[in-house]
Formats: C-alpha cells, structure tokens, sequence
C-alpha cells in the first residue's frame, strides 16, 4: 500500500513539474496556441448543454495573447452559436499550471424555445453580443491535454435575454496544439 501511494505521489509530482516548464514554453511572445474545448452543464431550466469552443491565440508579448475564438452550444431548450476576438494573460503557477486572466466578446445568434405555460412553446431568435470576463487555472495533464477550472463574468451588451446567469464556474476539458 505504501509503495502505491509513493509510486502515485511521485508520478503527479512528475506530472506538475512537466507542466510548468510546458507552460513556460507556450506563452513566449511570438508563438501560438490553438486549442479545442468540450465542456457539459446542467441548468435547471435548460436541461443538459454541451459547447463546443476551438480558440487561436497569438502571443504579443510573453504571458500576453490575442486571438478569437467560436463556440456552438446545443441544449432541449436552446441552440447557440458566437464567435468574436479574445485576449488573456497567463502567468505560470510554480509547478501546478497556469493562471490566467481573460476577456473576449462574441457575437452570438442563439434560437430558443420558450414554454411560459405548460403545453405552450414558441420559438425565439436572438442575435446581440456579451461580454465575458474570466479568471482560472489550467492544469496540464499531458502535453497536449489539460483541465481548464474558472470563474467568469457575463454581461449582455444588447439583448438582456442572452444572459440566463451573470456569473458562471466552469469544468473545461481542453486539447493543446
């Protein structure tokens, strides 16, 4: 038993230490990162979501990046597709990962079914923009596969209805390029 938890500790130790060099690496000025995320939710109104998001990053200075991003997100209640431009800083956590600060704006076209009695529906189409403001922590698994944990902020900047929530915790499963 001991030598399993021994063996276990010094694999995750192996594992943390292989991140941050990853890390120092990525987030050097002139390089890109590209990477595709995969997340589920759960709302008590809408039911199970899935989103879908794959992101291009440019770094203009070390730590900082620019790039854009579109995302399809499918539900019983709504389907909703956004695309627009993203900058975040990432500033390496010792052997853990990275911390980052983020900001993008998309412009989203979102269809959702509506049911304000039971037995009635119609549909609705949506089309403005929101605002999303995040702060996380992404721990790499492997090279190219990491966990994305974060707060953000959304604010709708036309259509209030676009925004069910102003805050959310997020759960990401990302692949690196």
């Amino acid at each position: 038993m001991k030598q399993s938890v021994l063996i276990f500790i010094f694999l995750l130790s192996f594992n943390l230490a292989q991140a941050n060099s990853m890390w120092d690496d990525r987030i050097k000025s002139g390089n890109s990162l590209v990477n595709a995320s995969l997340s589920l939710s759960y709302s008590t109104y809408s039911g199970t979501s899935t989103y879908f998001s794959p992101r291009y990053q440019y770094f203009i200075l070390d730590g900082l990046a620019v790039g854009g991003f579109f995302g399809y997100s499918k539900s019983k209640t709504f389907n909703k597709f956004e695309i627009g431009p993203s900058a975040h800083y990432y500033l390496p956590f010792t052997d853990l990962g990275v911390i980052y600060l983020g900001q993008t704006v998309s412009f989203v076209n979102q269809s959702k079914q509506i049911d304000p009695v039971v037995g009635e529906s119609y549909d609705e189409n949506l089309d403005g923009s929101i605002s999303e403001t995040s702060l996380g922590f992404i721990y790499m698994i492997t090279d190219h596969f990491g966990l994305d944990f974060g707060l953000a902020y959304l604010k709708s900047l036309s259509e209030k209805r676009l925004v069910e929530s102003s805050s959310a915790v997020h759960l990401v499963f990302s692949v690196y390029f």
